[in-house]
């Protein structure tokens, strides 16, 4: 790049930074100047606040006085009416009242005489002991209502004392001079009316953002003529009166120009003074850098072995002749490193074919991909496997969608202390089904992150370890669960969250009897008998296990009692239909059950079924042995 392109990358820089600079400046001058005016917004809303609270503070200890002194009179209206003239001169009191407990005023001053409050909720909570104030207003003037309740000397209220005062002085108490242009104040009641020498309703959009609950808040608002004002409001404790101060958005913008304004003539005159400097200092350099750019180019042609005379050196500036001395050793340099590296490169290019032909001839998978899946490199094993001529065009994640979830999450776990980590996983081919045990690693290929995985087949081992693990929990001779499957499982179901959960233990009899006359063998044929039947008359959820012998337990999970008994009834009914056969072993099963609902000790129901099987076998036993020598006879006889 040349020097005039630095120039004005620099003139640029000067340009951008000094507007983003006077960006962020004038965001921060104008929230401060925002926040300066909020806080004197409610300053002096508070100490007009104060200032009105106090003001009414002298009408609220008056009337204290007048029930205090009122309640010594015990009523005496000639009394009080004295006492009302005493203690009321003030001018901005409108009227005075005494009010009797049947609701009509007694003794009153500057008002009407005997009007009835009976429907004033004042006086309702004042004859309940409540002090009570409000605001009300009419069309030309606002009025503060006082009410105060008048006790005997039993505790009894005997009155009630009305203070009506005019609210004109507070319109003078609001309007003091203000420190801050463009400033309005006034006064509201809690139902949202502007207090006033007229009555108007407060502007919608303002009062749904007063919140009287509150007592006091901060609020934006824009009125009915479209312009923006900052509000700050708060209420007096015990009265039904709020004050209010707002503050014209345009005034704070105005106050932030002016303040502006100072700080944008200070920034161009620095401005200014640094882009002068700044050229001169450019114009200083573009001579002997415009040489050095020479040099550089003639190494980015590749043009190693340019020198630089020790002649010329001498002559050149002093600043320069330590660069271009420089020079020289890094050309030398390069030169050099240019040369190894070309040696190692023949090296490396071995090396990889040597690697790749060892990749080639592995029987495992082996892939290589990036980040997103995209492969870069595969041996033939992982081509011939997926069935792919050139995997490099492939995606690893969509090749092996159904595991593409459990492998990201792996490779996500890989880092410079866990640099691989192994995951089984299975592929179908052709309807069978391979295991593979795949290990993923981190590897750098030109200085990019990529991975490797090597899928080793493990398909004779799942077999291998499939068929113990069936011979673990099956019994050889029948083929079903065996009794470590069977305690295992009555383990599980015994916690309570299969509930209602049965037992049933089945004992086939007569076993001894059939191997003693027909041998072993005959009498297993009549255990795979029995076991076929009960595998056949029991639901899949059911856990069908023998347990020694002649011995048959099985598990019925979320099975009541009424569900036994069925099950029971159409095992039983199999058990006859099979013994109508003539030249066939008799089948008699003895069978007692246990029921249990949530959590059950396993010892105690399995002997409850247990006993209810010896009993069931007590109960047909010698009918039984009876029939099946009598079968055994006849198989013997039919053989001879």
């Amino acid at each position: 790049m040349s020097i005039r392109n630095y120039l004005k990358i620099i003139i640029i820089f000067l340009v951008i930074t000094p507007l983003l600079i006077l960006s962020l400046v004038a965001v921060n001058l104008y929230n401060e100047t925002k926040n300066r005016s909020i806080n004197d917004l409610i300053q002096e809303t508070t100490l007009k606040q104060f200032t009105i609270q106090t003001y009414l503070q002298k009408y609220t200890g008056l009337i204290n006085l007048l029930s205090a002194n009122i309640s010594l009179t015990n009523n005496n209206y000639e009394k009080i009416n004295y006492i009302f003239k005493e203690l009321s001169s003030d001018s901005e009191i409108e009227n005075l009242y005494f009010v009797s407990p049947d609701g009509y005023s007694n003794v009153e001053l500057s008002g009407p005489h005997h009007i009835s409050f009976n429907s004033d909720d004042l006086f309702k909570d004042a004859m309940k002991g409540d002090e009570g104030f409000l605001i009300k207003s009419d069309d030309l003037n606002s009025y503060l209502y006082i009410s105060k309740p008048v006790y005997r000397s039993n505790n009894q209220v005997s009155g009630v004392v009305f203070e009506i005062i005019k609210l004109t002085k507070l319109e003078d108490l609001i309007n003091i001079q203000n420190v801050l242009n463009s400033q309005s104040t006034f006064l509201f009641s809690n139902d949202k009316v502007i207090l006033g020498n007229q009555q108007k309703s407060m502007p919608t959009n303002l009062s749904k953002k007063i919140d009287i609950a509150k007592g006091s808040g901060l609020i934006n608002y824009k009125n009915e003529t479209g312009k923006n004002f900052i509000l700050y409001w708060k209420n007096f404790p015990n009265l039904n009166l709020s004050i209010a101060s707002q503050i014209d958005e345009n005034y704070i913008f105005e106050q932030f120009k002016q303040d502006f304004a100072v700080v944008i003539i200070t920034f161009l005159i620095i401005f200014i003074t640094s882009l002068i400097i700044s050229i001169i200092m450019v114009k200083k350099i573009e001579e002997p850098i415009s040489f050095l750019q020479s040099l550089s180019q003639k190494i980015k042609e590749g043009n190693y072995k340019t020198r630089v005379g020790q002649s010329f050196i001498a002559s050149s500036p002093e600043e320069f002749q330590p660069l271009l001395k420089l020079y020289n050793q890094m050309s030398i340099s390069i030169e050099s490193y240019i040369s190894k590296l070309n040696e190692q490169s023949k090296a490396l290019a071995k090396s990889e074919a040597r690697y790749r032909a060892v990749v080639e001839d592995q029987t495992d998978l082996l892939c290589r991909f990036q980040k997103d899946g995209t492969i870069t490199f595969s041996n033939e094993a992982f081509k011939n496997y997926l069935n792919l001529v050139e995997s490099e065009k492939y995606n690893l994640f969509e090749l092996l969608q159904e595991d593409a979830s459990n492998i990201k999450g792996l490779l996500e776990a890989l880092d410079n202390e866990t640099q691989y980590r192994s995951i089984e996983l299975a592929f179908e081919k052709g309807g069978v089904k391979r295991y593979f045990d795949w290990t993923f690693r981190m590897i750098y290929k030109d200085d990019a992150l990529e991975f490797q995985g090597t899928g080793h087949d493990i398909n004779e081992i799942k077999k291998l370890e499939e068929e113990l693990r069936y011979q673990s929990f099956h019994d050889n001779l029948t083929g079903l669960l065996n009794r470590a499957y069977f305690e295992e499982e009555f383990e599980r179901l015994s916690s309570g969250r299969f509930s209602p959960t049965s037992i049933i233990v089945a004992d086939v009899d007569n076993l001894k009897v059939v191997n003693d006359l027909l041998g072993h063998d005959k009498g297993d044929l009549l255990i795979i008998r029995a076991s076929k039947i009960l595998q056949a008359n029991f639901r899949n959820t059911d856990i069908v296990a023998r347990i020694g012998g002649d011995e048959f337990v099985i598990l019925l999970p979320f099975c009541p009692l009424e569900c036994v008994e069925d099950l029971i009834k159409r095992l039983d009914n199999s058990i006859r239909v099979a013994n109508k056969e003539a030249d066939s072993l008799y089948l008699s099963i003895s069978i007692g059950y246990a029921n249990a609902k949530g959590p059950f000790n396993k010892v105690d129901l399995f002997k409850e079924a247990d006993t209810k099987m010896y009993l069931n076998k007590k109960s047909h036993h010698e009918k039984a042995k009876e029939i099946a020598i009598k079968r055994i006879k006849n198989i013997i006889h039919n053989k001879i």
